[in-house]
């Protein structure tokens, strides 16, 4: 009985090729939907970044007690596009409180503000205006996605 336990022990070279072959396998189907997701993950990450412009901007106008602008940049065949936050003083000048910030993953590729493509906020933290929308495009997914702003300045994404 010894015998035989002890000609058992350890693992056999067709158990570790199995093994090897089983892993493989697995590491190429699941290759492309890697890809995939972190290029989703991308988009979201910067839907995220833009509604916490939004939100930046309402609060630096209630705090600064001025108008805040988000300036849009509209996507071109170089870049996606991208946004900086300004705070407009009463005689008309801007002071940049956030860089301009390119979006990488996403394509601004329409705003349906009134005016110029920004959006904006008062003194009190209402939006200048009633509200508007930003229409973005995913690079890497063709994602469409949608973030708007009501009359009363919620913003969602959509």
């Amino acid at each position: 009985m010894q015998a035989l336990l002890r000609s058992q022990v350890g693992i056999t070279l067709l158990e570790t090729l199995i093994v090897l072959a089983l892993i493989f396998t697995l590491c190429s189907l699941t290759g492309p939907a890697l890809g995939r997701w972190q290029a989703r993950f991308q988009e979201k990450t910067e839907l995220r970044v833009l509604v916490e412009a939004f939100q930046r901007a309402r609060s630096e106008a209630a705090r600064r007690n001025c108008d805040v602008l988000l300036a849009l940049t509209l996507a071109d065949e170089h870049s996606g596009g991208g946004f900086q936050i300004l705070a407009r003083d009463s005689e008309g000048r801007s002071d940049p409180i956030r860089d301009l910030r390119r979006l990488k993953a996403l394509s601004l590729v329409g705003t349906t503000f009134s005016g110029a493509p920004h959006a904006g906020f008062n003194n009190r933290g209402l939006p200048l205006g009633l509200g508007g929308s930003i229409q973005l495009e995913g690079r890497h997914t063709q994602r469409s996605y949608r973030i708007s702003q009501n009359a009363g300045g919620r913003v969602r994404v959509q």
